[in-house]
């Protein structure tokens, strides 16, 4: 019994520890409106970056400018379809960032055509983000 006991605890423990070393640090949300803030993550932390876009239109955001020693994307970049919206109507460019190495950078995206690299972007986000 006693047994059964110590090796339930175990178990236990292993299972909190996969699950706070999984979970990682903290997570920060930016919008468009969060444009032009500074932003202090820790190593480990999560940006996401959630910006209004339509790519029916042919624009998408693309990174300009981010140090990616510092703040690493994970995957690609998802598209989430306004819940009230009808199809082919606007959403959110998601972007997710790994805070990964103490240090400052800026991290810029630009929204336009990407067949039209001579025009200026539709719109811009840019936020300075140091990581401790």
């Amino acid at each position: 019994m006693a047994m059964r006991r110590v090796l339930a605890l175990a178990l236990l423990a292993a299972v909190v520890v996969l699950a706070v070393g999984k979970s990682g640090g903290a997570t920060v949300t930016l919008r468009e409106v969060d444009t032009g803030r500074s932003v202090e993550l820790k190593r480990g932390d999560q940006l996401i970056l959630e910006l209004e876009g339509n790519p029916t239109t042919g624009f998408r955001w693309e990174i300009k400018e981010v140090d990616i020693d510092i703040l690493k994307q994970q995957g690609e970049m998802e598209f989430k379809s306004d819940p009230k919206g009808m199809m082919g109507g606007g959403g959110f460019s998601v972007f997710t960032f790994s805070a990964s190495r103490a240090g400052s950078t800026a991290l810029q995206l630009v929204y336009r055509q990407r067949w039209d690299k001579e025009a200026p972007a539709a719109k811009a986000f840019q936020v300075m983000v140091s990581v401790q």
